[in-house]
């Protein structure tokens, strides 16, 4: 059945991960504050990205604000201009900001998305990504597309690998896993990562390339 509010913020709560990163998306302005007096209610932050970097160890995760849905009072408004944000981080950490970006609304222009409509994608994040050229962007909304297509990645202009596993609400849960490799241990650019999509298992490899100058 659908869980509430609370019940699912103290079951993801319990995952046994050092943290648990979010990324708005264009309903998380109902009922956010239960949700997040229920989290709260531990003693691990609540980490939403909006526009914003979270650091693990050696990561830097990028985490879009969404466009789209209305954010009210909750959420901090970020310029619709992701370049305005994106570069003060960027200046902080340089290139170890191509790592990874985890984002609700697809970028525009890929098949894991309609070409058309509200679940299209928006075209900033996608000049965002020529840009900067991260190595994988992780996206949803779109949550049939990919599944219709039997499709669940595709490599933006032959570099960055777009992800988006879809999801059928009958089930099973779909999700990816990621595997990293660093060089260093502070904030740094991945040398490598491998990106394995479930319940199918299929994986697919990332090499890093040199920051973008």
């Amino acid at each position: 059945g659908t869980l509430s509010f609370a019940e699912c913020a103290r079951r993801l709560n319990r995952l046994p991960a050092p943290e648990v990163v979010f990324v708005r998306g264009n309903h998380e302005h109902v009922n956010w504050r239960e949700f997040q007096a229920a989290w709260d209610g531990s003693h691990r932050k609540l980490c939403m990205l909006n526009g914003s970097a979270a650091i693990q160890g050696p990561m830097v995760i990028l985490g879009f604000p969404c466009l789209l849905g209305y954010s009210g009072e909750v959420f901090e408004r970020v310029p619709f201009d992701a370049e305005r944000w994106i570069s003060p981080i960027a200046r902080q950490f340089g290139n170890a900001i191509q790592t990874l970006w985890l984002m609700h609304e697809p970028p525009r222009g890929t098949p894991l998305s309609e070409p058309h409509g509200a679940i299209a994608g928006n075209r900033e994040w996608t000049s965002a990504i020529e840009r900067f050229q991260p190595g994988i962007v992780v996206f949803g909304h779109d949550h049939e597309t990919p599944l219709r297509r039997e499709q669940w990645y595709y490599r933006l202009w032959g570099k960055t690998l777009c992800v988006n596993v879809g999801q059928w609400l009958p089930g099973p849960l779909r999700y990816c896993m990621m595997k990293f490799s660093f060089e260093q241990a502070e904030p740094s650019l991945a040398t490598h990562a491998e990106v394995t999509a479930y319940p199918a298992g299929e994986t697919v490899q990332v090499s890093y390339a040199k920051a973008v100058s």
